[in-house]
């Protein structure tokens, strides 16, 4: 299994990358397993953040690739520039 049974089904809390800041916001938004972010995708869970949190400052970058790491069961600073600028690319079409 790609991802690993367990980690599928844990808690976003446990998730890599994945800090009590973020996973509050997580699950503001019904993310609460690593299963339910990778439904959604690291894009479409910034994208909810940032609409339900409007108010604050969202660092796109850090949520982007903390997600995305979280997904992939890697860490962030390890995701490559093509796919971290894939990311980013995504997040600028739907502004």
């Amino acid at each position: 299994m790609k991802y690993g049974f367990l980690n599928c089904l844990g808690s976003i809390k446990r998730a890599r990358n994945i800090d009590n800041c973020i996973a509050l916001k997580l699950t503001e938004i019904g993310v609460h397993t690593i299963s339910d972010l990778r439904v959604l995708g690291a894009v479409e869970a910034y994208l909810r953040i940032r609409e339900r949190f409007s108010e604050r400052i969202i660092r796109k970058s850090y949520y982007l690739f903390c997600l995305e790491g979280a997904i992939l069961n890697i860490n962030w600073h390890d995701l490559s520039i093509n796919r971290k600028r894939e990311l980013l690319e995504q997040v600028y079409w739907y502004q």
